[in-house]
């Protein structure tokens, strides 16, 4: 596991949010109270068609995390997805697909809990930040958000090296 600091700006997390919600795919998912917007990719039951990925904010992030030199490119992308928590929503202590590493990235730091823990430890992560880990492996959940909105992205990539 690696933590990133300022892998996004301030600024650069302001203006992605709002980005996304506007030109991206909501999930059917919000009807269990909390928010994904499909941005690239396919995964599970989740598919969401060529025509509708992204590409122009698949671009946008990945120009982002080549200014901090992040190493994510040696890896082949499979998914890529917003979340948003609030109301007391979480996600269950999981672990992924057998295939994969994955990275989150915070993108909102106005809300109280939402904390994210890996392997029952909490990681420390503010606005701009992110966490790479091998998501098959390790568990993983947010707590749940007692006030305001945590948004963050989250990556999925095969677990080779291309």
């Amino acid at each position: 596991m690696i933590i990133y600091k300022e892998l996004f700006s301030n600024e650069f997390c302001d203006y992605l949010i709002p980005l996304i919600k506007t030109e991206c795919i909501l999930s059917e998912s919000h009807k269990t109270g909390w928010f994904v917007w499909l941005i690239w990719g396919e995964q599970g039951i989740q598919k969401l068609s060529k025509e509708k990925w992204n590409i122009k904010i698949v671009d946008l992030v990945n120009k982002e995390l080549k200014k901090s030199n992040l190493e994510i490119q040696k890896y082949e992308l499979k998914w890529l997805q917003m979340t948003e928590y609030e109301n007391n929503r979480w996600l269950r202590k999981h672990v992924d697909g057998d295939w994969n590493k994955t990275l989150i990235i915070l993108l909102s730091d106005e809300f109280v809990g939402g904390e994210t823990f890996i392997n029952d430890k909490e990681i420390e992560l503010k606005k701009g930040d992110g966490v790479l880990f091998d998501g098959h492996l390790m568990y993983h959940e947010i707590k749940p958000v007692i006030s305001g909105k945590r948004n963050a992205l989250n990556f999925w990539f095969k677990n080779t090296i291309i």
